[in-house]
């Protein structure tokens, strides 16, 4: 869903806190999450409502030894997966794959990936800094898809790029370049 809808949580664990098995594979290793990393409008809505889903989703994941390659974000949705399921398994278990010119977005519009720390390993696993968003999408894609049988996507509420996010995935799936 691209913004304003319902929270995924409930379909996700299906009204508690045991998520619903796989069809396909229950042996997930490393799905790919796609969220908005941009300030929430109105904090309380957000806060209430989207953020619990990600931090749930963060919990299923640690509770099915599920890892976590995402956008590299620190903030919003995105930041609080990694967070939260960091918090949950250490640092080993997340991988954020970020594309240099969205640094500045994360810490602040005077970073540069040349003085600019990374994300605290402690806080947020591993990070990686790429040239651009083609090869961010192409690393994370690789990355899951060398994961266990089963790895996969998995979409939050978001904007225009994580709904195109998104789409690319599920087209290169129709077109056996996954």
């Amino acid at each position: 869903m691209a913004s304003g809808g319902a929270s995924p949580a409930p379909s996700i664990l299906n009204g508690s806190s045991t998520p619903n098995p796989s069809p396909l594979n229950p042996d997930i290793n490393a799905p790919l999450t796609s969220t908005s990393d941009a300030p929430p409008h109105d904090p309380s809505i957000i806060k209430n409502l989207h953020m619990e889903a990600a931090r749930s989703l963060a919990r299923t994941m640690a509770a099915h030894n599920i890892h976590l390659v995402y956008g590299g974000g620190t903030v919003g949705l995105m930041g609080e997966v990694a967070r939260t399921l960091v918090s949950l398994t250490g640092p080993t278990s997340v991988h954020g794959i970020i594309p240099s010119p969205l640094v500045k977005y994360e810490r602040g519009p005077d970073s540069d990936t040349a003085t600019s720390s990374l994300p605290a390993y402690e806080t947020y696993g591993r990070t990686t800094v790429v040239k651009d968003m083609h090869t961010r999408k192409a690393l994370m894609a690789k990355e899951v898809l060398s994961g266990a049988p089963g790895s996969g996507f998995v979409a939050l509420s978001g904007g225009y790029g994580t709904l195109e996010e998104l789409m690319e995935v599920v087209t290169w799936n129709q077109l056996g370049d996954s």
